[in-house]
């Protein structure tokens, strides 16, 4: 299991979901790219089911070219702030 975590920012505003910033992007891309590197496979994903963690687990999955993984996202993953 690898747990990965993109840079702190504020993430909610007035209570409500928002996007990973382009930061957040970049730094996505890097972590995919780093697993890659030290070829990391993966059958299965889980993740929050909030905007900027799905679209953290694709930038990563796009770099290790496993947009095929089962995604599992489940609201009970998300930080407690949001349940």
């Amino acid at each position: 299991m690898i747990k990965v975590n993109i840079t702190k920012e504020i993430f909610l505003q007035d209570g409500k979901d928002v996007e990973l910033t382009e930061t957040g992007i970049i730094e996505a891309h890097n972590e995919g790219k780093t697993l890659k590197e030290h070829n990391y496979k993966f059958d299965e994903c889980f993740t929050y089911s909030l905007k900027r963690c799905i679209t953290t687990v694709f930038c990563i999955l796009d770099e290790l070219d496993f947009l095929y993984i089962p995604i599992n996202k489940n609201f009970h993953l998300n930080e407690r702030i949001m349940v």
